[in-house]
């Protein structure tokens, strides 16, 4: 076996540790086996020691017939990480060793005696596996439209695939919903696959497993996805997963705010206190995603009402009627292209677009003015 460790290291093997290999003997004219070392549970082995030496047994084989030709055989497990190199002559000059198609065979000489030695020389079975990464992006197809995009568009995430016990060992790449991605060259260890740079509006829901490959699993553990590769995989195998992201509206959040324009004396004349609190009803109502989305709250002279994740859209805002105040306008400050303020003869339309940056700041003030010649009484309370 190698004594060097680097394949031992990449195969998450011990460089020093012993490794067992079962042997068989044929008759090359029957192909009947004449001994096995599966069948006595005495495999040979080797074991690389820390000066560099291998430490091994042997299979001692007697009352093999002079002149008959055998075949030698190593009995490797599914998933073995060691393959046969070649099968040689060791020692001694009455046995050949030859590779007969895909059999090794010796035939015993007439002068054979205690130095003759078969050696049967293995490599670490390198076995990296290949992780490919298909990507799926779900959602209503009218929030792909309230972002101006369609759902058939080509959207491109980032992926980092990093080793647990390594950390300097990282993988990156970029998958679209049309393109999957590929990590090559994973050999045995435990990977984490996540979404790096990922924007507010798409949510990673899941990963999961495409087709099962005997060694590798897929687990998630604390929010994290690892994909854990065993040694005991077999050679040139691609383990397909699927990532999910489902993509939400985009939000905004405004604030409407309430102002009274009027004189100490103005609210005198009709019996309110200039430093009192009034409250009044606002709705705001429009579509999203062809569904009904309404806000009705309370607003006051000393009260915002503040609106969180509003969604892209357009709105109808309106202010209830007042006994003691009369309607004077609205008024927005903070708009820009992306979320615009106007009137539409007596309607105050408020539309948000895509395309928010989420640092968004839209007040929408609605003033109004003392009512004259009304006065506020106990009953009116």
């Amino acid at each position: 076996i190698p004594t060097d460790a680097t394949n031992y290291n990449l195969m998450g093997l011990d460089p020093n540790g012993t490794y067992s290999f079962d042997i068989r003997i044929k008759d090359a004219s029957t192909n009947a086996v004449v001994y096995s070392t599966e069948n006595n549970d005495n495999p040979i082995t080797a074991k690389v020691n820390p000066d560099g030496t291998i430490s091994r047994t042997r299979l001692n084989l007697y009352n093999l017939d002079v002149n008959k030709t055998y075949i030698v055989e190593e009995v490797l497990p599914s998933g073995s990480c060691f393959e046969l190199n070649r099968i040689e002559r060791g020692t001694g000059d009455s046995m050949n060793v030859s590779k007969v198609g895909n059999n090794y065979q010796f035939t015993i000489g007439k002068n054979i005696d205690s130095s003759e030695v078969i050696n049967i020389v293995n490599d670490v079975s390198l076995k990296p596996v290949t992780l490919s990464v298909q990507k799926e992006v779900t959602g209503e197809d009218g929030v792909y439209t309230s972002h101006g995009w369609n759902k058939n568009d080509t959207f491109t995430f980032n992926l980092k695939l990093t080793n647990k016990n390594n950390s300097a060992d990282v993988h990156t790449a970029t998958v679209t919903n049309k393109q999957a991605a590929t990590f090559a060259g994973l050999y045995p260890g435990t990977y984490i696959l996540e979404e790096t740079g990922l924007d507010s509006f798409w949510v990673m829901n899941s990963i999961s497993q495409i087709s099962a490959v005997s060694g590798i699993t897929l687990n998630k553990v604390n929010d994290k996805y690892e994909i854990t590769i065993a040694n005991t995989v077999a050679k040139n195998q691609t383990y397909s997963v699927k990532v999910s992201n489902e993509l939400i509206a985009q939000t905004t959040g405004i604030t409407i705010r309430k102002a009274i324009n009027g004189s100490a004396e103005d609210f005198e004349k009709i019996g309110l206190d200039p430093n009192g609190e009034y409250k009044f009803s606002i709705s705001l109502k429009g579509t999203v995603n062809n569904k009904q989305y309404d806000v009705n709250g309370i607003i006051s002279n000393k009260s915002d009402l503040v609106i969180s994740d509003l969604p892209v859209g357009s709105y109808i805002i309106e202010e209830g009627n007042s006994m003691f105040f009369e309607f004077v306008n609205m008024t927005a400050t903070g708009t820009n292209t992306n979320i615009t303020f106007t009137k539409q003869g007596d309607n105050y339309i408020l539309t948000v677009g895509p395309n928010l940056t989420g640092n968004e700041n839209v007040v929408i003030t609605v003033t109004n003015t003392p009512i004259p010649d009304t006065h506020y009484n106990e009953e009116d309370n």
